[in-house]
């Protein structure tokens, strides 16, 4: 059972995604710094990270290579270790990798066992099938 909030289809474009010098720093951040982020990047994140894959691909299409790669992991983790911030097919994480399968970078098996064994969410790396 997800505990994030739900937002209306309609209303998911209106929202104001974080900005990406944020999502920049986001992507550098460790494993053991996501689990210290402060209160007010986790409230921001519970607002937006269902806002759906089509806005966050706009949104994160001016992002280089390893920041979206920087940004699978830490979408991943986010969703995992704060019930509030969990998204399922609609996490971020997707668009990221939706934008570098498009870019025709595939994600290596490493990441994808990695994705496999920290998160329990079905729909990672690419979303519904």
């Amino acid at each position: 059972m997800s505990l994030g909030s739900w937002i209306p289809e309609g209303k998911k474009s209106d929202l104001e995604l974080p900005s990406l010098e944020l999502l920049q720093q986001w992507s550098a951040l460790s494993q053991a710094a996501i689990k210290d982020l402060p209160e007010a990047d986790l409230t921001i994140l519970a607002n937006t990270m269902q806002a759906g894959i089509e806005h966050w691909l706009e949104h994160l299409g001016p992002l280089k290579y390893e920041e979206l790669l920087g940004l699978i992991k830490f979408f991943t983790l986010i969703e995992m270790q704060f019930p509030q911030c969990r998204a399922d097919q609609y996490c971020p994480a997707i668009a990221c990798a939706k934008l570098l399968r498009k870019s025709g970078n595939k994600l290596d098996k490493d990441l994808l066992g990695w994705i496999r064994q920290v998160s329990d969410n079905r729909y990672l790396p690419y979303g519904p099938l």
